[in-house]
């Protein structure tokens, strides 16, 4: 399975605000990696707005996790007839896409938040 087949099964309702989400953190990122770089001060506004960003995200993908998981046993508890523990546990790992794109984007903005605050001058 490819990513972009993930991303898709992740939903893609779910997974485009954890990517916008993302990309503004980046931007934040780069932003303040800049200021560092020119030896300039950087607030300390825009270091805790990565660490808020990724926090942001791990909740958007915990959020979509929790919609997969209600919406899915809302149509088992539907349904007549026994489905197999394959299926289920398909649609449980698809359910899981979300919070973990959201826990990886949240990964990397702690890391470049910690990085910024033991090498980087901030106000």
């Amino acid at each position: 399975m490819s990513l972009s087949e993930t991303y898709v099964q992740g939903g893609v309702p779910f997974m485009h605000p954890i990517t916008l989400t993302f990309i503004a953190n980046l931007i934040v990122i780069v932003m303040v990696i800049i200021k560092l770089i020119q030896k300039k001060d950087v607030d300390a506004k825009w270091t805790e707005a990565i660490k808020h960003l990724g926090g942001f995200a791990l909740v958007l993908g915990a959020f979509g996790t929790i919609m997969g998981f209600y919406f899915a046993f809302s149509d088992l508890e539907r349904m007549t007839e026994t489905l197999p523990l394959s299926v289920i546990s398909g649609g449980v790992k698809v359910a899981l896409i979300t919070v973990l794109y959201g826990l990886i984007v949240h990964v990397i903005s702690l890391l470049a938040y910690i990085l910024i605050k033991l090498f980087g001058k901030t106000q």
